[in-house]
């Protein structure tokens, strides 16, 4: 299998724990999970009293969200969240404290971590019916077990049915399109290994032709040849500064090994198409899948766009913001959710829903007006028509 070629290891060692890794060296699998990454960024963290439901300003879970751990702040372990989601198909937000008895509340010393897909090891662990009874090993911390239910999970498409905790990844739908980008990675590569080498050989002569070419003697039964005597020549001049000149004594006919690929565009043919299988199941928009590079994600007004939010990134907003709230809204008092109506592509959306009803209503009280001039309908049914449509109380 080609991950061979790039991890050294086959693909069913990677069908646990090495996801994440993969998603970083192919070009349109980082690019999709960046996409969808950025997106999420955008959000707003909104606070909310949990029994009234009015806004709570820069309230405790906020403000844990905003520096969730030493090392992070809330777009940082976003970042991280959604590539873990996406690429090996669950993510586990971890809640630390170094006093175990303050793990799930928020003061002075709590964290909130994400725990790398490609150092979670499941092997070895026999599926279990209840959370409390499922651990796992996790690399960073050494031999010690992580109890599922210390843990808050994550599941990107669907629970893996041959154990419940852990996701499905997308990429193992995707072997045969990143197979497809390896081989036209490695053609490329071997088209500029090739490049410059060149092959040299005698070249043909017809069989009518008995010319002996620089290998024929100066003078007749000399044994010096022509070829002898020009080396001689060009050796004896002082113009090689000690280095030795050998001709050929026929002509040669060289051959670039590079040049029956020239016009192979391996990209086209096979890259892209792949490519665009990937982000076809990372649900990336098409007019979203010409974007170059990152810097353009970022400045393209397009990177805004609706259908990306409402079938990816609103979804996935909304059960993180739930299972936050699940944890710590019981301590705090309050629940947090992740919003995304102040960006500008709602706002369009919400302009033109506003215009088509006002549209319609207008629409409607012509028509009535119409019929009631021309005595179709009486003012009761006229007003009756009105208060059905929502237009007068």
């Amino acid at each position: 299998m080609f991950l061979q070629y790039i991890f050294g290891e086959s693909w069913g060692e990677y069908k646990t724990n090495k996801f994440y890794s993969l998603s970083l060296k192919n070009y349109y699998l980082n690019r999709s999970i960046i996409l969808v990454s950025d997106c999420f960024n955008n959000a707003n963290i909104l606070e909310f009293d949990a029994k009234t439901g009015d806004p709570v300003a820069d309230g405790p879970l906020k403000t844990f969200l905003k520096s969730p751990n030493n090392n992070q702040t809330s777009k940082e372990l976003f970042q991280e969240f959604v590539r873990n989601l996406l690429s090996g198909g669950y993510c586990y937000l971890y809640p630390y404290h170094q006093n175990a008895a303050y793990v799930n509340f928020i003061e002075k010393g709590s964290q909130l971590l994400v725990l790398n897909n490609d150092h979670i090891d499941h092997q070895g662990q026999q599926p279990k019916f209840l959370q409390e009874e499922y651990s796992f090993m996790y690399e960073p911390i050494g031999p010690a077990k992580i109890n599922f239910s210390q843990i808050i999970p994550f599941f990107d498409i669907s629970q893996d049915p041959k154990n419940k905790f852990r996701g499905i990844s997308r990429m193992q739908a995707l072997e045969d399109e990143l197979s497809q980008i390896y081989i036209a990675n490695k053609a490329i590569s071997n088209q500029i290994k090739m490049s410059g080498n060149i092959i040299v050989s005698p070249e043909a002569t017809k069989e009518s032709e008995l010319s002996q070419g620089l290998d024929k003697p100066i003078i007749v039964g000399a044994q010096k040849t022509q070829k002898d005597q020009i080396e001689e020549n060009i050796n004896s001049s002082g113009l090689l500064r000690g280095k030795s000149f050998t001709i050929s004594s026929t002509a040669l006919k060289a051959i670039n090994l590079a040049e029956s690929l020239k016009d192979y565009d391996f990209n086209a043919k096979f890259k892209q198409e792949a490519g665009r299988v990937i982000m076809n199941l990372y649900g990336i928009p098409r007019k979203l899948q010409n974007i170059i590079t990152t810097a353009e994600m970022k400045s393209d007004k397009e990177g805004e766009d609706v259908d990306m939010y409402e079938k990816i990134v609103i979804p996935m907003a909304d059960n993180f913001s739930e299972s936050i709230n699940s944890v710590y809204s019981e301590l705090t008092g309050t629940k947090i959710k992740l919003d995304y109506s102040h960006l500008s592509v709602f706002k369009s959306k919400l302009e033109d829903t506003d215009k088509k009803d006002s549209e319609k209503k207008n629409n409607i009280i012509n028509n009535v007006v119409t019929l009631k001039n021309e005595n179709l309908i009486t003012v009761e049914e006229a007003i009756k028509i009105l208060q059905d449509e929502k237009i007068i109380g």
